[in-house]
Parts: structure tokens; C-alpha cells; sequence
């Protein structure tokens, strides 16, 4: 019985640790978005990054799994950090009551799918809309599809800011 439990309590510990930390549970329902908005745009206006907004919930094994990725490679946690600030934007039944508000103002990227990656500048204007099938591989994600996406996006925003100097994308016709 002792053999069972200690069995038990071995399988507990390795699940809380597959499971738990922030990549499983990076998506927060008591966040308001808008003040994520706001704290990362603080961020940014001193040290030149742009905002990626990842949004998903914890109930998607894809968003999941991208999380785990991110998170597991150094280097390309640190490719994402020096050219972003990340905020995790929570989409699902149990998301803050503002969500729907904020995502409808970006034009609802949320629309074909989630995970979807939303790239906006400073201001909180959106400039590009990533979505993460591209980034797939496998059962995964390809860290070279990755790392090109947050090495590369260092000289495609002022590009994009060139093409549309407003800085606002209208959302796709559907």
C-alpha cells in the first residue's frame, strides 16, 4: 500500500510540475487587459520595444505548448524580450469581463484561431497579426520559425510603419 501511495504522490509531483508555473497557466481571467495595455506601454515608451500580445487561454494545448517553447529556449526567450514586451491576453469562457471590448478594438484576431500573436507599437496600435499555424511543426512549434519571427520583427516594424504611418490595421474582410 505504502509502494501505491508513494507511486501516487511521485506521479502528483511530476504532473504539478508539467503542469503548473507560467507556461501552463500564463493566461490570467482577473487581468484587465486594458491596464496590461497600459503598464506595458509605460514599458515601452522608455527603452524602444514593441508589445506582443499572445492570446489564447490556458484551455488550448497549443497555446500551451508555445508558452513551453518560449519559455524552455533561453536564447529565444531572450530574442522575444529584447524586442518585446509580452503580455498574455486571456480568450475563453473564463476571461475578464473587458476582454471582448479589447479584443473587438484590435479588430478581433481572435477570430481564425488561437494562439494568435498581435504586434503593436507603442501607442498600443496594432501592426501586424501573427497567426502561430505558420509557426507549427509537428506536434510544436519550430524555434527557427520562432526565432525568425521575434529576431526578424526588429526591421519589419519600421517598415510597416512606412507602408501605414497611422499605424492602424483594419481587420480582414471577411
Amino acid at each position: 500500500m505504502k509502494r501505491y501511495f508513494a507511486l501516487a504522490l511521485l506521479g502528483l509531483i511530476l504532473l504539478a510540475a508539467g503542469c503548473s508555473g507560467e507556461a501552463a497557466n500564463c493566461y490570467d481571467s482577473t487581468l484587465d487587459p486594458y491596464e496590461q495595455l497600459e503598464e506595458a506601454k509605460r514599458k515601452v515608451a522608455s527603452d524602444g520595444r514593441q508589445i506582443l500580445l499572445q492570446v489564447g487561454g490556458n484551455w488550448c494545448k497549443w497555446c500551451v505548448r508555445l508558452n513551453r517553447v518560449i519559455l524552455g529556449d533561453q536564447a529565444l526567450h531572450d530574442t522575444l524580450d529584447k524586442h518585446f514586451v509580452w503580455l498574455h491576453i486571456n480568450y475563453g469562457k473564463d476571461m475578464h469581463p473587458k476582454s471582448k471590448s479589447f479584443l473587438e478594438a484590435l479588430g478581433n484576431p481572435q477570430q481564425n484561431g488561437v494562439p494568435v500573436l498581435v504586434v503593436l507599437d507603442g501607442d498600443g496600435e496594432v501592426l501586424l497579426v501573427k497567426n502561430t499555424a505558420e509557426l507549427e511543426e509537428g506536434d510544436g512549434y519550430s524555434r527557427e520559425a520562432l526565432m525568425a519571427f521575434f529576431g526578424d520583427i526588429g526591421w519589419v516594424i519600421p517598415l510597416l510603419r512606412e507602408t501605414n504611418p497611422s499605424g492602424h490595421v483594419e481587420p480582414a474582410a471577411q
